[in-house]
């Protein structure tokens, strides 16, 4: 049973990580080089950017389209790329490995109110993941951040802290330690990040990454996975820049693959930093 429901999970992610990479070039305006007013408006659809084609159902099938195709457009023939198949694959694959290796333990076969809350965390989780996909696209391709999307972000992370504070674990809410670290946690992600835009001109860090740490420190809600947060981020950063050297680099994308990683470890970090 937990094997078929992480191959439906993951089925389910590939999807939605076309439907994320679909949504960053719809949000981003690219439609093709040379395209009319006319022929953008005609282009909502998915289709191939370089000849226009558009794309039929069989040709949306996650990964397996991409393979058949071996990664080129059936008309023109030109290549599609890997950041496609790739966005697909992974968060298909982040899907199974939330239910999977879910932080809170088991949640089919938990009854009553504490099993209806772990399923709207997954779901809400779930929602999170693929408004985080959408921004590591927009960013890595372009360099932007949609503010919709990363509302959107902030609004599930929201949801995600008030199940986490519902009634089941009243007693959680009423530890002053867990708001210390929730404000610890702002303060260290966001807070630095909005500082630094402030204070630089958006020479150092983009007006969208004070945003897009928001949904971390409120779903963390822990001052020192708030810095391991940072510090990984930093660390592949500039490990990505010390082998593409003379690129500029786009941050948002090494702050999620280091929240993504911190949230699945959290546990065993938190007992490694409190050693």
């Amino acid at each position: 049973m937990q094997v078929l429901v992480a191959v439906y999970l993951g089925i389910v992610g590939a999807i939605f990580g076309s439907y994320a990479c679909a949504t960053a070039y719809r949000i981003a305006g690219k439609v093709g080089s040379g395209s009319s007013a006319s022929e953008k408006a005609k282009r909502r659809r998915s289709h191939c950017l370089s000849c226009g084609y558009m794309l039929q159902w069989y040709d949306l099938i996650p990964i397996i389209s991409w393979a058949t195709l071996r990664g080129r457009c059936r008309k023109c023939k030109k290549r599609i790329g890997w950041l496609e198949v790739l966005m697909e694959f992974g968060l298909g694959a982040i899907f199974a490995i939330s239910y999977l290796f879910w932080p809170d333990g088991e949640i089919w076969g938990t009854c009553g109110l504490d099993g209806a809350l772990g399923l709207a965390k997954l779901v809400t989780w779930l929602m999170l993941l693929v408004s985080l996909a959408i921004s590591f696209v927009t960013d890595h391709k372009w360099g932007q951040l949609s503010t919709k999307v990363l509302v959107f972000s902030v609004l599930c992370s929201i949801l995600f802290l008030t199940l986490d504070l519902a009634p089941a674990n009243f007693a959680i809410a009423k530890n002053s330690s867990m708001w210390i670290g929730l404000l610890g946690s702002l303060a260290v992600l966001p807070g630095l990040y909005l500082v630094l835009y402030k204070f630089s001109k958006e020479r150092w860090v983009g007006g969208g990454d004070y945003l897009l740490c928001l949904p971390f420190a409120l779903v963390l809600h822990d001052l020192w996975l708030a810095c391991l947060v940072l510090f990984l981020a930093n660390a592949l950063a500039l490990f990505s820049f010390l082998i593409i050297r003379n690129k500029r680099i786009h941050f948002a994308p090494f702050l999620i693959i280091a929240f993504l990683a911190v949230f699945f470890i959290k546990d065993l970090a938190l007992r490694f930093l409190m050693m």
